[in-house]
Order: C-alpha cells, then structure tokens, then sequence
C-alpha cells in the first residue's frame, strides 16, 4: 500500500531536520528560529503529487534562507537569478 500523499509529504518535511541536522528541530518546520527554505506550487501536491513534476507549471515560489530564489507570486513574476543572468 505504502504512504498516502500527505504523510508522504509531512514525512520528508519534518524527518529532513533530523536527517541533516543530527536530531536538531531547525528544519521542516515554519517558526521563528527554524531554518526553512519553501517551495510554493499552484495546487495541491496532497490531492495531486503528479503537481511536483511540473515546475514550469506549478512552481510559483521559491524561498532559501528566507529570500525569493523563484518569484513567479507577483504581479511582474520577478525573474530567477538564473534567468536573470541570461
């Protein structure tokens, strides 16, 4: 059977702290001191995780350490720093 979407997703979310962080609780979660980096699609990967594997479709945001990487959730769907460079 294996695991249904959302533990799929809340499991990878909330282990990758442990994984990377020797049992640390910095990553996987959204709180004040917390190390996140998000990733914003249009959908929901819970109800479809096919949604992951189109990017050039989905994708509107990504934040590393707490700045935009990808801003497509704006009006002028601000550039990546690698489309930027282009």
């Amino acid at each position: 059977d294996g695991l249904c979407p959302e533990d799929l997703l809340s499991w990878g979310t909330a282990n990758a702290g442990l994984a990377l962080l020797d049992g640390e609780d910095r990553l996987g979660v959204i709180e004040e001191g917390a190390l996140a980096d998000l990733v914003v699609f249009d959908g929901d990967p819970v109800a479809d995780l096919s949604i992951l594997t189109r990017p050039q479709e989905s994708l509107r945001a990504v934040i590393r350490d707490g700045a935009f990487v990808i801003d497509r959730l704006s009006p002028d769907h601000r550039q990546t720093k690698k489309e930027a460079a282009r």
